[in-house]
């Protein structure tokens, strides 16, 4: 189960992903 930590992350990396598209 992911931590409030690894969540943060994930959402970050996934918004980064779509800055760049």
């Amino acid at each position: 189960v992911p931590t409030d930590v690894q969540e943060k992350l994930l959402k970050e990396y996934e918004e980064s992903e779509k800055e760049e598209d």
